[in-house]
């Protein structure tokens, strides 16, 4: 989700296209939440790997 936001926002910057660049903003914070559950995911799934003496 992230790189398909990215490069709708660059190319809208690119051509000027101010209406299409605000429309990212709402998935530009989804993105983050995406984000940020891999990484509570990726914390949790580490600390069970260390519970095991991994």
């Amino acid at each position: 989700m992230l790189l398909g936001v990215i490069a709708a926002s660059q190319d809208a910057v690119a051509t000027g296209d101010v209406d299409t660049l605000a429309a990212q903003a709402g998935q530009l914070h989804a993105a983050r939440e995406e984000q940020q559950n891999a990484m509570d995911n990726t914390d949790v799934l580490l600390n069970m790997v260390k519970s095991v003496g991994l």
